[in-house]
């Protein structure tokens, strides 16, 4: 595993509980999000709102706030 892969993972690691579980069932256990959303109890679009507001605080994590452009 590569560093990259481990800052990664611990960043996934900190983010918060609701965002963490969407993140790993998807990514990690490959579950597609409608087995995500039936797993976590949630409506789909729970889960794609979870799923994009993790990726924008790992964005934010691995860029240090600065933006593209």
């Amino acid at each position: 595993m590569e560093f990259k892969d481990i800052a990664l993972t611990m960043d996934v690691m900190r983010l918060p509980e609701k965002l963490k579980q969407a993140v790993l069932l998807h990514y990690y256990q490959e579950l597609a999000l409608r087995e995500v959303a039936e797993v976590l109890g949630v409506a789909l679009s729970t889960v794609h709102r979870r799923l994009k507001q993790a990726e924008e605080r790992l964005n934010t994590d691995i860029t240090g706030g600065k933006v593209d452009g």
